[in-house]
């Protein structure tokens, strides 16, 4: 037990300093900035379908921190919460992003539930990826994975307020 919960620190760790104060800069017009809104703008470009989803009431936004405090207050991994970890390996620019969406899609025979997840991020080469997510009986399936070509973001850029 004090192995996984040394790991989970060490990993926890790791994340605050990738996702420290630095990956915020002010623009030429002194409006806060962060790199994964410049981010998430570049992938809606390139899959402009999520756009809407993203935007929904009936979605909800997680990233590594959300899971990793999901399982601290839960006390124990669940199937499903497991099988999401290992989509957050890896380098990616920025902030990798799973969103989470309820009653938006007919279901599949497959499945007995309407949640539908999707994890994007930008790959370090500028690539943009979405990996397509359905909850299963006890996992999380991947359904799909999409890489489009993207641009590098730099906080240098000039952000604007959405």
């Amino acid at each position: 037990m004090s192995l996984r919960v040394s790991a989970l620190t060490i990993s926890f760790l790791i994340v605050s300093l990738i996702t420290s104060p630095d990956t915020y800069a002010f623009s030429e017009d002194n409006h806060l900035c962060n790199i994964d809104q410049l981010i998430v703008k570049d992938i809606t470009r390139s899959y402009p379908e999520l756009m809407p989803l993203l935007k929904s009431n009936n979605s909800i936004r997680y990233s590594i921190d959300d899971l990793q405090k999901a399982l601290v207050i839960e006390g124990t991994e669940t199937s499903h919460l497991k099988s999401l970890f290992p989509l957050f390996n890896g380098a990616s620019q920025g902030e990798k992003m799973l969103f989470i969406l309820g009653g938006e899609e007919s279901l599949p025979p497959k499945y007995d539930n309407s949640f539908v997840g999707y994890l994007i991020y930008k790959a370090i080469d500028g690539s943009n990826v979405k990996i397509t997510l359905r909850r299963g009986t006890a996992s999380w399936d991947i359904v799909s994975k999409d890489k489009e070509k993207g641009k590098r973001v730099y906080l240098s850029e000039k952000c604007r307020n959405n």
